[in-house]
C-alpha cells in the first residue's frame, strides 16, 4: 500500500534482508542503497533476487552455490546485504534454491549457480559465480526452472530442455544428461 517491501518468517540464510534473525512480523526492508523501485521480486527458501524499474537485479541471502551472481561462492554475513549484480538489461529473474535465471531485454536467457548435471544449460558442469548466457540465442520467451533441469520456450513456439535427464524427464527420447538446450520433438 505504501510501495515498501516488507518480508516475515525464516531469517537464517539472511534472505529476508533485513539483518534481523526470524521475524514473525513483517520487517520492512532497508533500501538505502538500492537504485530503483522494486520492479519483481523471487523468492527461495534461501535468497531473495529484485529487479527494479532500472533493469537491474539486487540479490542477497545465502551464496553457498554462487547464486547472489556476486563472483563468489561463499556464505559470509554481508550477503545478507543486498547487493547488484553488475550486468544490467535484466526484464525478469527466475530464481530455484541453488541456481538463478533470467532474462535481459534483447531476449538472452541467462544463468548462474550450480550446475553439477548441466541445469544451467551453458554447454558445461561448471558452477557459474557470475551471469552465463544460455545458448547464443536471443529469441527466449520463456523458462520453466526445476532443481535440477529446465524447460526454455523460444518466441517461434519450440520447446527446449536441458539438465538431469537420468528417468527420461527432458522428453528428448534418451536418459543422458544435456548441459546444453535440445530442441523436445525436432
Amino acid at each position: 500500500k505504501d510501495g515498501k517491501l516488507r518480508m516475515i518468517g525464516s531469517n537464517d540464510q539472511g534472505q529476508l534482508g533485513t539483518g534481523a534473525s526470524n521475524d514473525n512480523t513483517p520487517q520492512e526492508l532497508d533500501w538505502d542503497d538500492i537504485e530503483g523501485d522494486i520492479k519483481q521480486v523471487k523468492v527461495t527458501e534461501t535468497e531473495t533476487q529484485i529487479i527494479t524499474n532500472q533493469n537491474a537485479i539486487w540479490a542477497y541471502g545465502d551464496n553457498l552455490y554462487a547464486q547472489l551472481g556476486r563472483g563468489t561462492r561463499d556464505t559470509k554475513a554481508e550477503n545478507y546485504e543486498a547487493k547488484k549484480i553488475e550486468v544490467e538489461g535484466w526484464t525478469e529473474v527466475y530464481a530455484i534454491t541453488e541456481h538463478v535465471y533470467a532474462f535481459k531485454s534483447d531476449g538472452t536467457l541467462w544463468a548462474w549457480g550450480s550446475n553439477g548435471v548441466g541445469q544451467l544449460g551453458i554447454g558445461n558442469l561448471t558452477q557459474k559465480t557470475l551471469p552465463n548466457q544460455v545458448g547464443n540465442e536471443s529469441n527466449w520467451k520463456e523458462v520453466h526452472a526445476g532443481q535440477g533441469h529446465s524447460i526454455g520456450i523460444k518466441e517461434d513456439s519450440t520447446i527446449w530442455a536441458w539438465g538431469f535427464n537420468t528417468y527420461g524427464q527432458l522428453g528428448i527420447g534418451n536418459t543422458i544428461n544435456q548441459s546444453s538446450p535440445v530442441q523436445i520433438g525436432n
